[in-house]
Order: structure tokens, then sequence, then C-alpha cells
């Protein structure tokens, strides 16, 4: 059925208004770890090497696409943190309501009932949401991400400035590609665990003290706008944790989420695997001094990698000191892939 959250009397408008704003400050408060401040590392085959040198941009790939069935699943991790959370509450209230019904008691089943049900159609692959992602961490030099992410120790990897991850000026006009999330990856279970518990407090409490109208069509209507809130906050927090094995990555990750009508238009270009991807371009130019601040190269990449890496800088108009070479620093890295 559709909800038209016009129709809410102006005390519950105020409640999920309310909510809403304790939500974008729950957020911002988690945001303040996100903070890009000191240089970030970008894995890479050659292919990728050059379509990023070539373009100045970087490919946010959909999230359902991607290959390995772990990277589908990251994102669900701390989603079912939240249905655990969700699902106490709704259990609380049953046995609470088998003592003595109330109408907070009833509210809290219904909502917690609902959400769990909206909870449960939003995947990578499934719900109203896309998600695009590019992976990035603060190890430069790390041989579980040589392997998994620059071809096995033949790719290289883009040391960053931390500057091409800001946010663009405050005087710009904003699109859809200015509202991506820098997100720096969390693995500490027990702080997510209590982020959800957190807000699905928060919500039921303001359920509980709500004057629920008697037509049953404005307070459902009233519930689904508090289940929708509280679903953008599960959904922005869950993308920034992962299980305590993946901490050694240290990721810190560029995602896009908006309605999939939204990014539909900007979804058309598929990879040579078939996946979807968006291009982001950096706040400034990657060929701008000081941007991209060294390439190196795997152990396991051939002998001539430097100087195709030296070509592919000076054939794109990076910036060349008066010997005609690169300014950009190219190394090899020394350390063997075990």
């Amino acid at each position: 059925m559709p909800f038209d959250e016009s129709t809410l009397p102006a005390h519950l408008t105020e409640i999920v208004s309310n909510f809403e704003d304790w939500t974008y400050r729950a957020i911002e408060a988690q945001c303040v770890a996100d903070n890009v401040s000191s240089p970030v590392f970008h894995y890479t085959p050659q292919q990728g090497l050059e379509g990023i040198l070539r373009t100045e941009a970087i490919r946010l790939t959909h999230l359902g696409d991607l290959a390995k069935l772990g990277d589908k699943q990251e994102f669900l991790y701390a989603c079912n943190l939240a249905r655990d959370a969700l699902q106490s509450s709704y259990n609380d209230a049953d046995a609470g309501l088998s003592r003595e019904e109330t109408l907070p008691l009833y509210a809290q089943k219904c909502f917690a009932d609902g959400t769990l049900s909206m909870l449960g159609e939003i995947t990578p692959t499934l719900g109203p949401f896309e998600f695009y992602s590019a992976s990035f961490c603060r190890h430069g030099n790390d041989d579980f991400l040589w392997r998994e992410y620059a071809a096995n120790g033949a790719g290289f990897v883009l040391t960053l400035s931390p500057v091409l991850f800001a946010d663009p000026p405050g005087s710009a006009a904003h699109g859809v590609m200015d509202k991506i999330f820098r997100v720096g990856m969390r693995y500490d279970r027990e702080t997510a665990i209590s982020l959800m518990k957190t807000a699905v407090q928060q919500v039921v409490a303001a359920i509980g003290g709500a004057e629920l109208p008697a037509d049953g069509t404005l307070a459902t209507t009233f519930f689904h706008a508090m289940s929708v809130r509280l679903l953008n906050y599960v959904i922005r927090i869950a993308s920034s944790f992962k299980k305590p094995c993946y901490s050694p990555e240290q990721e810190m990750r560029l995602l896009l989420l908006n309605e999939t009508k939204i990014l539909a238009p900007l979804s058309i270009n598929r990879d040579s695997r078939g996946r979807r991807f968006i291009q982001y371009d950096f706040v400034l130019s990657l060929r701008s001094p000081g941007m991209l601040q060294e390439i190196a190269i795997g152990p396991r990449a051939p002998a001539d990698a430097e100087d195709h890496v030296a070509q592919l800088l000076r054939d794109h108009g990076y910036p060349m000191g008066s010997d005609g070479k690169p300014l950009t620093p190219i190394r090899r890295a020394a350390k063997p892939i075990s």
C-alpha cells in the first residue's frame, strides 16, 4: 500500500522529524573517523592502472556484481546485527503482551515486525537501493593485499594524496556524485552491535511515547515513516563495518548509495566481465602536482614494468621533470609475496 506522510498529524510528523535528526547526528558522529588526512593506497592490476591514469578517475563497481561471495555478504554482516536487535525488540514486546496488553507494547511489536520485513528485502542485489563502491587502504605494502587485489603481486599500488578525497567546495552545486560517502571501515563487532541496539531503542522509545491515532492507516503510515528512517541509518552504519578477520586490510571505501531510480541513468557502463560501474572523478585532477604521490610495482610484475609505467605517465600528460622523466616516483616493491 502507498504511504503518504503528508497525511500524518503534526505531533507524529514532529516525532518522525526528531528521530530523523537523531539518525543524522549519530551518523555524523561516526563520520569523524572517515576523514582522510594521510595518503591512501589503491591496489590494482595493470588494466586498472592504465584506466585510472588515462581517465584520472576510478570505477565504483556495483556491489551486487562483485565476483566474490564474501564481497556481497560484507554489507549483510552488520544488517544482520540490526536484524538481531529488531528481533529482540519484537520478542520483548511479544513477551510483555502475554502478561499485559498495552498499546505501547502492541505498537512496538507491529513496528518491529514491519521493519524486519522491510529489512529482509534490502540486499546488494534486491530492494530500492543501489550500492557502488571502490576500495582503498592504509597499508601500501601488504602481502595479502598484493595477492588479492594486485594480480598476485604482478600489479601496482598507487599512493594517493588525501586531498583527492576532500569534500567539493561548499559553493559548488552538489549532484548525485557529490553524495558519495568516504567510509573508514571498522572491524569491532561489539561497537556495531551497540550502534544497532541504540538506534532500535531510540525509535521504540519514540513510538512508545507517541499518541497514536485511532485511524489504522495513519498509524501504519507513522510506523512506516519511522521504519524508513531507521533503515536509512542501518544501511549507512552497515556499510562501514566488516568482520574482525578483515581488520588487517584497514580499508577506506568510497560508497555511492542511492535509490535505483536515481542511479539507473548513471549505471549503463559494464566492464569486460559484465560488472556495472559508475565512473568517479576525483575532486582535483590526478595530474596535479602531489596528487599521485607514488606508483609501486609488484614484485612479480614484468621486468619492463617501470618503463611501461613511465611511458603511461608521459603519454597521459602527468608532470615531467626537465630530464623528461616522470615527477611521480616509480619503484618496485622489494617485499616478496609469500
